[in-house]
């Protein structure tokens, strides 16, 4: 298996690459340890696309996307033969002179800042590339499934909530705020006052992985005001107004935790060209 080259350009500008090569005397098998990685990737992948229940059609489109994302690793890759040595050329002549003087020569820094520029380079015009993938894989996957993709940690064995089937149509759906706001409305007030502060912070918690931890007190106000509201409400009133109710309460519609970790996600598990074999087996 082959370091991602956005990894292996991001640990050559850190001055990481080689970090893993073998020692002199070692008894690291890295063909072993590749093939490991490899299997596990793969896992990865298959768990959450086993859970996002993957039409055929967007199946194939997503993996259309990956073996597009590996060729364009594969010719990101051959560009980074071309730099990678003369920038490992010129980190050891940054070292040499760092270990004569504390300022080095200016010649020494313009070809160090030279080299390292076509890296940074490489690596802005694969990662542009690669948004562009990313935004498109984003449009085939439903809202319910992008939440899916942002709330996954990597597993070997599947966790028993992202093996619940019943999560993919009901990751932002209101059912369960107009269950609470129906109850709330049934309650004699003085059980209602004694049960809905411990009933907030119960709601608040489960609320809380699509919120920021800075949005809490806000979301807070935001549900004692709407279950008080509710409670006041006439029956006709709430008839008409209990969905507008429900949904300030229920999660964002929206994808939780969006942006860069979003996009990190989609490429780790569904563009990887570890995940074309699990794409493949989905379209099938």
């Amino acid at each position: 298996m082959r370091t991602p080259l956005v990894i292996e350009l991001a640990l050559l500008t850190l001055g990481f690459f080689g970090l893993f090569a073998p020692r002199p005397g070692g008894a690291v098998d890295l063909k072993q340890l590749q093939e490991i990685a490899e299997l596990q990737a793969q896992i990865h992948s298959l768990n959450l696309v086993n859970h996002l229940y993957l039409t055929k059609d967007q199946a194939s489109k997503l993996l259309a996307l990956a073996r597009e994302n590996k060729a364009l690793e594969e010719s990101g890759e051959r560009g980074l033969l071309a730099v990678k040595g003369p920038y490992v050329q010129a980190l050891q002549s940054l070292r040499d002179e760092l270990l004569k003087v504390p300022d080095p020569a200016p010649d020494v820094k313009k070809s160090f800042n030279a080299e390292k520029e076509k890296v940074d380079s490489l690596r802005e015009s694969f990662e542009k590339s690669r948004e562009g993938m990313v935004a498109r894989a984003r449009q085939v996957l439903s809202e319910n499934q992008l939440i899916i993709v942002s709330e996954y940690k990597a597993c070997l064995i599947p966790i028993k909530n992202l093996a619940d089937p019943s999560r993919i149509g009901q990751a932002s759906d209101n059912s369960v705020a107009l269950r609470l706001l129906d109850k709330a409305r049934t309650l004699p007030e003085r059980k209602y006052l004694a049960n809905k502060e411990k009933a907030l912070h119960k709601l608040v918690e489960k609320l809380s992985r699509f919120y920021e931890a800075e949005e809490i007190p806000a979301l807070m106000e935001t549900i004692s005001k709407t279950f008080d509201e509710a409670r006041a409400m006439s029956d006709a009133d709430y008839e008409l107004k209990k969905g507008e109710l429900a949904k300030r309460i229920s999660p964002k519609e929206m994808e939780p935790r969006t942006g860069k970790a979003l996009n990190n996600a989609i490429a780790r598990f569904l563009l990887d060209p570890q995940a074309i074999v699990v794409l493949e087996a989905a379209a099938r």
